[in-house]
């Protein structure tokens, strides 16, 4: 059996006009190890044409280990293949909202097996569409406009128009490191920020009753600076984020928490 993982990819610099392929070594065990597996990437550009300015296609990962062994390799593969792809070419992004791998039957006992169900979602990356409002156009006056801090708002609206998850956070947590975290200061920065009256009080007004305590406060406090740790520091793989990564789940709910936190605080100065 063997199997594969796809990646759907768009690049606005670089047209193809056929199935690329490139094979790719894997040492096993140790660096010093002798053992060589082998492997392949595809890309797979879409076969209509497109009216875009962007290409589109696939990007396919196939390495000798079964779902369980291998997701968090070829996660890895196909992020760097496309770090490498868009540094060489100036632009390749890969989605990771849908990520799904391929069983591949190479017998007719294998095909037996699996039948018609060849196919298994890994990840599926859902947003909320918010409701389209009323524009009430009273609520732009002058007065409005002026008691917003724009280096607060200018960030906000930048992490609002990212759609990779990582940058989000990290942009977003920007607008606290602007107000309450100095960083040639001794103080650890959740120190700073848990000493911090400002950003408690505005942490209350949207906490819920079960949790508008400081225990909550902290806890948050925590969760934010440590994955904006792991969001920073990407080279460790056991410690960092990667897209892919099932951990992202912790980060796409610190990410709307801190979305709140932000909105109340540029809101409350």
């Amino acid at each position: 059996m063997r199997y594969e993982w796809q990646y759907s990819f768009t690049t606005k610099l670089l047209q193809f006009d056929k199935v690329v392929r490139y094979s790719i070594d894997l040492q096993k065990g140790n660096s010093d190890s002798s053992k060589k597996i082998q492997g392949f990437i595809e890309i797979r550009p879409n076969n209509k044409l497109e009216k875009t300015i962007s290409t589109s296609g696939t990007v396919a990962v196939s390495i000798p280990f079964d779902i369980k062994e291998g997701t968090t390799m070829a996660h890895k593969i196909a992020y760097e293949f496309s770090q490498t792809m868009a540094f060489e070419f100036g632009d390749f992004q890969i989605s990771w909202a849908l990520l799904y791998c391929e069983r591949i039957p190479e017998t007719e006992q294998e095909k037996e097996e699996i039948g018609e169900l060849t196919h298994q979602i890994l990840q599926i990356s859902l947003q909320t569409v918010l409701e389209k409002q009323t524009f009430n156009p009273s609520i732009l006056n002058d007065f409005e406009l002026q008691r917003y801090n724009p280096v607060l708002l200018k960030l906000f609206n930048e992490a609002e128009q990212k759609t990779d998850l990582i940058d989000k956070f990290l942009t977003r947590f920007k607008i606290l490191e602007a107000e309450f975290i100095e960083n040639n200061s001794r103080v650890p920065a959740k120190n700073q920020l848990k000493g911090s009256n400002t950003l408690k009080q505005v942490f209350y007004s949207i906490a819920t009753s079960s949790s508008k305590n400081d225990a909550a406060f902290e806890t948050l406090v925590d969760g934010l600076v440590d994955a904006r740790g792991k969001c920073a520091h990407l080279k460790k793989y056991k410690y960092g984020y990667l897209p892919g990564d099932q951990r992202l789940k912790e980060l796409q709910l610190l990410e709307l928490q801190l979305r709140e936190l932000s909105r109340a605080l540029i809101r409350f100065t």
